[in-house]
């Protein structure tokens, strides 16, 4: 579906050379709707700072690909408008799937698209819209002097570009603050987030930027503030069977709790009906697990981190039971970031490390699409006690992982300003949660909620374990809160002022499935009187009903043992912007880097 003229246009100008800001003025009506435009007209920008850049290869990128982006951009506009802008909101496993086969095809027709002419002086090379992008980055400068300085180059500080947004150009101020403090490139992990598009509210750096207010009060998850009453009757009877002595009140016996909970266990047996039967199943689960650690006294020192990640990825595995998402422990590669690392290196043309492998991860979440665990949601990292900077360090990786995992999910459709992970972080036997999402042009970290959770790691810590709010934070997180559902921010593009009713989707008859909330139950996954609440998404993306306005607006879902409304044709696919995801240099490489320094002393 190409644009009258637009072909011609192109090819006139590339053998015209006409202005860049006469393209720019014909054609700002289509680059503001869609990101894939705005960045080659930023790179277009970039080709007006820099004149001896070569204009044909960026001339020949737009013939080969606009034809492509711009059926895209129409047909986006038409699932928006047809389903109420919720892209990948109510797909089903199958349709993910299908979005997926939908992203090959696409690929396929870029490479069957390219220019047959080619350019007149037998050059076939053009850039790649990677590169393009890489181009229109504000932070493109900053990246090329970060690759410069850790290959023992010394180029000049990059000046302030023009033309920033003003978020962009508190962060390239606060980028160049970091590099002109004394120490080693490699070693300023904050700079990594910050040229990487991301506002980390948890770090110091990033809690002094004007968008910073706004990241960490939309990044607070009330469904994480869940409260139940079975949860407190039961901890009621656990008390009591702890100290069942009357007559000595202090008197604990470890024995009587755990026939109390393996009895109760055999009498949650079977099909759970009711939503207070799920959470009493799994809270008595969690128990019976922590009392086998403690009875085998795995938590005893010396201990090595990868009994937390065990620890940890058992407890994720018991929320997530017959949800369709799957903690993986061990030492993976994330797809994700191989990809963007990839990307980088073949932008800057140099490698960052030695190695070809992805970064390693503690616990990949995968969801079950296509009969396979290959489609990974986000990863989280599992550290033994260390100390504050190294946890620090690790949710500076955690982040920049995360953040390449969205914005692949985010090409596929999935519109990040709404659906969004909730990441765990642990330290030993404490886990945090913090969100991600996407907030305008950067990307947003958060506390997602100031409660803390914790395991004992002995019996004398079982009184405080079971009167502390550990299960609450984690059943509101149970296998529904990967991705939650929030309205889009007020910096984002997606619309909030769109009605979206539940007459204006289909509903069809509920099918039950083992271990899913009914809809006629309490928050958190139903209508609730509290006017803050923000409520999960389960893997199964069913449809989410928002009505208009601000942050604090009420959400319902729909029941989510419900099969999703079919649909005509899947989402289009979006294509990723940067932000890039940095690797630092290797051992090898910084041993040679140190060496060639002494040579040259």
């Amino acid at each position: 579906m190409m644009l009258p003229g637009l072909k011609e246009y192109l090819e006139d100008s590339a053998a015209r050379d006409i202005s860049v800001v006469s393209f720019m003025k014909r054609f700002k009506d289509i680059h503001e709707k869609d990101r894939i435009i705005r960045s080659w007209c930023g790179a277009l920008s970039f080709l007006q700072q820099h004149p001896s850049f070569e204009k044909r290869q960026l001339y020949g990128t737009l013939r080969k690909y606009t034809q492509v982006e711009l059926e895209k951009i129409v047909d986006n506009e038409l699932q928006e408008r047809e389903h109420d802008y919720a892209l990948l909101s109510n797909a089903s496993r199958q349709e993910l799937a299908a979005s997926r086969m939908h992203t090959k095809q696409v690929e396929k027709r870029f490479d069957a698209d390219g220019d047959p002419d080619g350019d007149e002086d037998g050059n076939d090379s053009v850039l790649s819209p990677h590169a393009a992008r890489a181009l229109a980055s504000p932070f493109y400068e900053l990246v090329d002097f970060i690759f410069k300085k850790t290959q023992g180059q010394n180029p000049p500080l990059p000046a302030l570009p023009l033309g920033l947004s003003p978020i962009h150009n508190e962060m390239f101020c606060a980028a160049l603050q970091l590099l002109q403090e004394p120490g080693d490139v490699a070693k300023k992990k904050p700079l990594f987030v910050l040229v990487s598009g991301i506002i980390n509210t948890l770090s110091p750096v990033g809690q002094h930027f004007t968008l910073s207010p706004v990241v960490e009060e939309q990044s607070r998850m009330s469904c994480l503030l869940y409260r139940s009453k079975t949860i407190d009757d039961l901890r009621t009877d656990l008390q009591k069977a702890l100290y069942p002595d009357p007559d000595d009140p202090a008197a604990m016996s470890v024995e009587s709790l755990q026939r109390f909970v393996y009895e109760s266990l055999l009498q949650c047996l079977g099909p759970q009906h009711t939503r207070a039967a799920k959470e009493k199943y799994l809270m008595l689960k969690i128990i019976s697990q922590v009392l086998h650690w403690l009875e085998n006294d795995i938590f005893a020192t010396p201990s090595s981190e990868h009994v937390f990640v065990n620890v940890w990825s058992d407890i994720m595995n018991t929320l997530f039971a017959q949800s369709g998402l799957r903690g993986v422990p061990g030492e993976l590669g994330s797809r994700a970031s191989r990809e963007f690392r990839t990307l980088t290196e073949r932008v800057f043309g140099s490698k960052m490390a030695t190695s070809t492998c992805p970064r390693k991860v503690d616990m990949t979440i995968r969801v079950f699409v296509d009969k396979s665990w290959a489609d990974e949601i986000c990863v989280f990292e599992c550290k033994p006690e260390v100390s504050d900077h190294i946890c620090q360090v690790q949710q500076g990786k955690s982040v920049r992982l995360n953040t390449a995992i969205i914005l692949s999910l985010e090409e596929q459709g999935l519109d990040i300003t709404r659906w969004h992970p909730i990441i765990a972080e642990t330290r030993a036997l404490s886990i945090d949660f913090y969100t991600l999402r996407r907030h305008g042009d950067v990307i947003g970290a958060g506390r997602s909620t100031q409660e803390k959770v914790w395991l004992p790691s002995g019996y004398t810590k079982l009184d405080a374990f079971l009167s502390s709010r550990s299960f609450e934070v984690l059943l509101g997180f149970r296998a529904t809160t990967i991705l939650a559902s929030s309205p889009a921010t007020p910096h984002s593009t997606s619309p909030v002022d769109t009605d979206r009713s539940p007459s204006a989707t289909p509903r069809s008859t509920p099918t039950p499935v083992a271990l899913s909330p009914l809809a006629s139950t309490p928050p958190i996954f139903s209508l609730t009187s509290t006017p803050t609440a923000v409520v999960p998404i389960t893997p199964t993306f069913t449809v989410p009903h928002t009505a208009s306005g601000t942050y604090a607006d009420q959400l319902i879902i729909s029941n989510i043992m419900e099969p999703p409304p079919q649909r005509p044709t899947t989402p289009p696919p979006r294509k990723r912007d940067l932000p890039f995801v940095l690797f630092t240099p290797s051992k090898p490489q910084r041993r040679r880097h140190k060496a060639s320094m002494d040579d040259d002393d």
